[in-house]
């Protein structure tokens, strides 16, 4: 049996997004811990980051709880610079993960995560389909 793998990863909480695997996806990001997690990404993480939703985009500074138990692991394509300090980015969803824990790490949230296996979705060929 393989053993599941797990990482600690930088995080960006999304108010009204989801990224998921394969997709790129552009985000505006503007808190501190989020800006602060991106720069952990690019400089210590390979451009790797965890990408979660929250559950309420209203909280500012969501908890575990604020958010939901499954993102994505994504890697960070692009960053470009807004006037007021925040930062456009282009991210490549690269594999599902499960939250495991959360804690504050350099003033940026990490998470540890577990990668998800890929799973396949078996199809009825269209001629052997009742319908």
């Amino acid at each position: 049996m393989r053993r599941k793998e797990t990482v600690s990863l930088p995080v960006i909480p999304l108010r009204n997004s989801v990224v998921f695997p394969n997709t790129i996806v552009p985000l505006s990001v503007g808190r501190p811990a989020s800006l602060k997690a991106l720069t952990l990404s690019l400089d210590e993480h390979d451009s790797h980051m965890f990408m979660i939703t929250q559950r309420d985009p209203k909280i500012e500074s969501p908890s575990a709880e604020d958010l939901y138990e499954y993102g994505t692991i994504a890697k960070i394509i692009r960053v470009h610079d807004l006037p007021g300090g925040g930062k456009n980015v282009i991210t490549q969803g690269l594999k599902r993960a499960k939250l495991l824990s959360l804690f504050e790490q350099d003033d940026a949230i990490f998470a540890e995560v577990e990668e998800l296996e890929r799973r396949w979705i078996k199809t009825i060929p269209r001629s052997r389909r009742s319908c």
